[in-house]
């Protein structure tokens, strides 16, 4: 345990003592469970947890193995009728939405694929990405070439890639263990996933490894409020949420804070 806390500290760049100040307690505290010479107890692991942007389970098994692997983002601009990279979904472009769930994942190699027009339309509408510690790669797609024969090649061309984390279309996606659901895909599951909502849906949303066999089903847990953007009347639900959750001091969505919260902006 004390492997894996010292091997998150440093993966975020962060001091014994700004741990330390996190959780209100001294930095010899912190050596100590580094060295193996105590543990944290129950509540300090929860804020642990949020701190490194993993779950309990994964710092109580010290498997620091599963904390390096090297994952890249795949996505396709495809919507529905009427929608594109910047319809605002409340206040901000729906691509945000979709970056913001690969960044939750603390992936930062993110591979777009689209039309000319679909890529010039989602860079004018975004920040400088690379100032938040994320780099895009853009790709005028095939059309004919399929979606998994594109995802094999790009884990075969890339030397010492272990997945991708494949977003296909637009969804609404939020609660509170979101980034848990992410990396635990990433951690603890052995072959290539899909998600899908609680009826059955398709969240255009994967999880894929080398040389695996079809991916295998995984449905959103209850407390997660998921669902596909196929139309505007979905996009209007998504948009309501999004607005009574802001209304009450919450940002979605804002990749900015996310960068921050992970330690992936520049000018830190």
């Amino acid at each position: 345990m004390g492997k894996a806390i010292a091997f998150l500290r440093k993966r975020y760049g962060l001091t014994q003592k700004d741990v330390a100040e996190y959780l209100g307690i001294s930095d010899k505290a912190v050596s100590k469970w580094e060295r193996g010479l105590g543990t944290p107890d129950i509540s300090f692991l929860v804020k642990l947890a949020m701190i490194f942007d993993t779950d309990i389970e994964s710092i109580l098994e010290g498997n620091i193995a599963n904390f390096d692997l090297n994952w890249h983002g795949y996505l396709a601009l495809d919507y529905a009728e009427g929608i594109s990279p910047n319809t605002l979904l409340y206040d901000k472009p729906v691509v945000y939405y979709q970056l913001a769930y690969l960044m939750l994942a603390s992936i930062t190699d993110i591979h777009v694929h689209g039309s000319p027009l679909q890529i010039q339309v989602m860079q004018q509408c975004l920040p400088d990405m690379e100032q938040l510690g994320v780099h895009l790669a853009y790709h005028s797609r095939n059309v004919a070439e399929p979606f998994d024969t594109v995802v094999q090649h790009a884990l075969q061309e890339t030397p010492g890639l272990d997945g991708m984390m494949c977003i296909t279309g637009l969804s609404f996606l939020y609660g509170k263990d979101l980034t848990k659901v992410f990396r635990r895909q990433i951690y603890n599951v052995y072959e290539s996933v899909e998600l899908f909502d609680r009826t059955n849906r398709s969240m255009s949303m994967g999880f894929f490894r080398r040389k695996t066999s079809l991916p295998c089903h995984v449905t959103f847990e209850r407390g997660m409020i998921a669902f596909p953007i196929d139309g505007y009347a979905a996009l209007c639900d998504a948009a309501n949420i999004v607005g009574g959750v802001q209304r009450q001091g919450e940002r979605i969505a804002d990749l900015m804070e996310i960068a921050s919260q992970r330690g992936l902006r520049h000018d830190r």
